[in-house]
Order: C-alpha cells, then structure tokens, then sequence
C-alpha cells in the first residue's frame, strides 16, 4: 500500500480551492479576528470533508467506543460459551 504524500495532498487542494487560504495547522495568526477565525476554520472543515477527510464529535468517539467494547464483550462471551460446550 502505498503511503500517501501529504504535501501532494495540500498542493492538489490549493490549486483546486485557490492559493489564498493558509494551510498552517496549529495556532492561527494573532492578526486574526475572531470572525476571520471561524471563517478559515469552517471552510478548512469544508475542504477536508471534500477531500474525504472527516473529524468526529467527542460524543461520536465515546459512542463508537461504547459501540466497540460491547461487540468484543459480546465476542468473547459466545467464545466462553462454546468452551463449555
């Protein structure tokens, strides 16, 4: 499988969305007002998702972590069942 090429990835976006958008992950610039702010981060949120990309809610993640436990919890008690019988 071959690795895939993050700065490929960011280049493709950028000619795809324009040049205009800053891809800096981490702090934004202290220039930045709040409003500029929210408007980078929803439109980075709408290129990642176009891209295939997708981030999950904190509820998501402990719901699918429920969701994991229960099915190996389940798992092995149909493997404990077959051992006694």
């Amino acid at each position: 499988m071959k690795v895939p090429d993050i700065g490929a990835l960011l280049r493709c976006a950028r000619l795809r969305w324009g040049g205009d958008l800053d891809y800096k992950l981490g702090e934004h610039p202290a220039t930045l007002t709040d409003l500029e702010r929210a408007a980078h981060t929803q439109r980075m949120r709408e290129i990642t998702r176009a891209l295939g990309w997708c981030t999950y809610t904190v509820d998501k993640l402990k719901a699918t972590m429920r969701d994991d436990f229960r099915i190996r919890v389940a798992r092995r008690f149909a493997a404990w069942r077959r051992l006694d019988a």
